[in-house]
């Protein structure tokens, strides 16, 4: 299972340069009044650029990097960045936390849980002991590779143990059919249903320029499961079936049809403080990172992987730009936008998601609390004269697979970002309210990731990486040593 390290080694750094130079003939350095503009959403002012010096200013149409010399108000913490604290970094807004792995000789908690053998394994999925780390080690924890390995490959295993059970496999399937079917009858019209159709045999995807981004490296990634023919077909449509489902909180002819206060306070963990990620609004669209990737699961474009973590098909994106302002709808989850300062005020706040995170002392940071998890809940609510019959336990499992999609085809979301946003007071609520009938129905997603075989097997498939990166950091300290010495 394991393969040699993805290194920055001759292997790695070819990937890195064929991505770096990967440009369209768009792709140069522009004179500062020759800029692309963005536009405040907020307060319509337009935003202001200098070259900073960092190579290209302009990729693909966009700002790539580049200083802001405009004031500019964060999106979620509305913290007023006065001029010069702020960047364009690859096509992303950035305070300029760091990203990269510590190689500090120090064990991150999970790193810790992993390395000793009788160990519970279930302490890295959710743990009543609090942790209390310093800033430091908080940007460890959230950018510690092993983590992002050890997840991706338990979405992996339990992709693949569920899709060979002939009968989970039919269950997935007509749980997910079952569902489009009653949608499209009860809440969609025949243009959405058209427009959904030609999106999901690939000839157009007006529909949802994301899944056009994402449609063919879905494929790819699907083609990594030791699964069967058979099973691939069908995750695939369980997947493309997802964004239909998207039509029910974000298509406002779909929204009118849902029963009254559908979706009240589903979302309030996203209005807390301590969301975790920084962006600024604009008109133009989402100011995502253009980060060309070949990773699966969580990890990061430049993240160090395992070698069965990465993608081997040329996955290119420039294509899918096209001039706009903002680009990235192809860059993948984990790569889009910036963490927040892990000691920022509102992850010390009582009702933050990025509080409860850094307690937990096991987790990673992607984009925070899951919305799309949270949609998923909102379609079974939807269906529920569908799902009279369904079981709590049932239901789980099916957002479970959703789940485990999210995390190794799309790297979307964490464990914990998917968890929490399902085990938040009011979006359990919700489901009691929806299936009053249902015993455990207010427990549906305490469950998640928990199956013991996975995670001994996860485990197993994560050390091997674990120590060669703690061999690679003692040698690093020896030749560091040495020539301090000099």
């Amino acid at each position: 299972m394991y393969k040699s390290l993805n290194k920055d080694s001759a292997a790695s750094l070819a990937v890195k340069k064929k991505s770096q130079n990967n440009y369209h003939e768009s792709d140069e350095v522009l004179e500062e009044d020759t800029l692309p503009g963005l536009t405040l959403a907020d307060s319509k002012q337009a935003v202001k650029f200098k070259n900073n010096g960092a190579g290209l200013s302009v990729r693909n149409g966009a700002p790539y990097n580049l200083d802001i010399v405009t004031p500019v108000t964060e999106k979620y913490t509305a913290d007023l960045i006065p001029p010069g604290n702020a960047t364009v970094k690859d096509g992303a807004f950035s305070l300029g936390i760091n990203r990269f792995r510590q190689a500090d000789g120090t064990l991150t908690k999970t790193q810790e849980i992993l390395i000793q053998d009788d160990s519970d394994l279930a302490r890295l999925i959710s743990s009543d002991v609090r942790v209390s780390l310093n800033r430091e080690e908080r940007l460890k924890m959230v950018n510690d590779p092993v983590r992002r390995v050890f997840e991706s490959y338990y979405a992996k295993f339990a992709l693949e143990k569920y899709l060979n059970d002939k009968v989970m496999l039919d269950f997935y399937y007509k749980f997910s059919s079952d569902q489009f079917d009653y949608i499209s009858d009860k809440y969609l019209n025949p243009e959405i249903i058209t427009s959904f159709n030609n999106a999901k045999s690939g000839s157009s995807f007006e529909f949802d320029s994301q899944l056009g981004g994402f449609y063919h490296r879905i494929k790819k990634a699907i083609n990594t499961l030791d699964v069967s023919d058979e099973a691939k077909g069908k995750i695939f449509e369980i997947y493309i079936n997802r964004y239909i489902n998207l039509s029910l909180r974000n298509d406002p002819r779909v929204i009118d049809k849902l029963p009254a206060g559908h979706w009240d306070n589903v979302f309030d963990a996203f209005k807390a403080p301590g969301k975790g990620r920084v962006e600024i609004k604009v008109d133009e669209g989402d100011m995502f990172r253009q980060a060309d990737s070949y990773a699966l699961g969580i990890l990061r474009n430049f993240d160090v992987a395992p070698q069965d973590l990465i993608l081997k098909d040329d996955i290119t994106y420039a294509d899918d730009y096209h001039g706009k302002l903002t680009a990235g709808k192809s860059t993948r989850c984990p790569d889009r936008l910036e963490i927040q300062d892990p000691f920022h005020r509102d992850a010390f706040k009582e009702d933050s998601y990025m509080k409860w995170l850094y307690e937990q002392g096991t987790g990673t940071y992607i984009n925070g609390p899951s919305g799309t998890i949270l949609i998923e809940q909102g379609a079974i609510r939807a269906c529920k004269e569908l799902h009279h019959d369904m079981t709590a336990e049932a239901m789980e499992k099916f957002l479970e697979v959703q789940a485990l999609m999210f995390i190794y085809l799309d790297g979307g979301h964490s464990m914990h970002e998917i968890s929490y946003a399902l085990r938040t007071e009011k979006v359990q609520q919700k489901m009691a309210e929806s299936f009053p009938e249902k015993v455990g129905v207010n427990k549906v997603g305490n469950n998640l990731f928990k199956d013991e075989v996975i995670l001994k097997r996860s485990a197993a498939a994560t050390v091997p990486f674990l120590r060669s990166l703690l061999q690679k950091d003692r040698l690093h300290q020896e030749i560091k040593k040495v020539y301090l010495t000099k």
